[in-house]
This record gives structure tokens, C-alpha cells and sequence, in this order.
């Protein structure tokens, strides 16, 4: 029967409200402490904090964003108009009418998309040179056929 009265104990004990005074009353001096069963929080204050996850993960999205528009930006600063053999800055200079890229250091000279088919229109008549380059390139000269001769 002992055992009976200790479970009896244990129960009221457990729907008291438990105080951290030591004479388990309620007292000016502490505060009652929060029932382990409830969550503390209600209705109001889950919606408050869905909305502030919400606004949260947004303002997240946008500094994402920023900061890979930033780095792609530096990224571009940095290896704008740089060499490919050296990897010296280049500047453009006028050869043959077109606008192509020529570095400081090696003094390599590279082209843009169509700036190579461009110059070649305005000297294809008068270079040889350049004639039998575009021999030799079958995409941009007269064919494969002229490069076995």
C-alpha cells in the first residue's frame, strides 16, 4: 500500500503548479515556473514568427543575390582585357580598319568575333599573305581543296 500512496503523491505533485519557492506557495519574490507540457507559445506569437522567417529568408535572397552580382563583377574587373599568354592588360589599337586587342607586354594581337573576317574583306586583294591563310582555313577561305595544293 506504500507503493499506492507514493504514485498518489507523485500525481497531486504533478498537477500542482510547480513555484520555485521552497514552500511551494505562490510569493511575491519568484515567478511560477512554466508547465513542461506547453509550449509557451500561442497562436499570435506562431504567426509572428512564420512572418518574421518569411521576411527573414527574404532579405537572405536579396544579400544572395547582391553578393553573387558583386562577385561576378569582380570576377569580370579582374580578367577584363587580359592576355591569354601572359595575362598582362591589353589595349586596343586600330589594325586594318577594325578595332583588335594587342597586349602591352607580349604585344600579342588578338581578335574578336568577326574583327579577323572584317579586316581580311578590306585586304583579301591586296595580300597574298592573308590569301593563303584563308586557303588554309576552310571555314573562312575558299575550301579544304585549295589547302592540298
Amino acid at each position: 500500500m506504500p507503493a499506492l500512496l507514493s504514485r498518489q503523491r507523485f500525481a497531486s505533485a504533478m498537477s500542482e503548479p510547480r513555484y520555485p519557492c521552497p514552500t511551494r506557495t505562490p510569493c511575491t519574490k519568484h515567478t511560477p515556473m512554466p508547465n513542461p507540457d506547453s509550449t509557451g507559445y500561442n497562436e499570435a506569437d506562431r504567426q509572428f514568427h512564420e512572418k518574421d522567417q518569411q521576411i527573414l529568408q527574404s532579405m537572405r535572397a536579396g544579400l544572395d543575390a547582391s553578393r553573387a552580382a558583386a562577385q561576378a563583377s569582380a570576377q569580370k574587373a579582374a580578367h577584363w582585357m587580359c592576355c591569354p599568354k601572359c595575362g598582362n592588360k591589353m589595349k586596343e589599337v586600330p589594325l586594318g580598319g577594325v578595332l583588335v586587342d594587342q597586349c602591352t607586354s607580349c604585344g600579342g594581337v588578338y581578335f574578336d568575333a568577326g574583327e579577323f573576317q572584317a579586316m581580311a574583306k578590306h585586304q583579301r586583294t591586296t595580300s597574298p599573305m592573308l590569301e593563303k591563310l584563308f586557303s588554309w582555313m576552310p571555314s573562312w577561305g575558299v575550301g579544304a581543296d585549295s589547302r592540298a595544293s
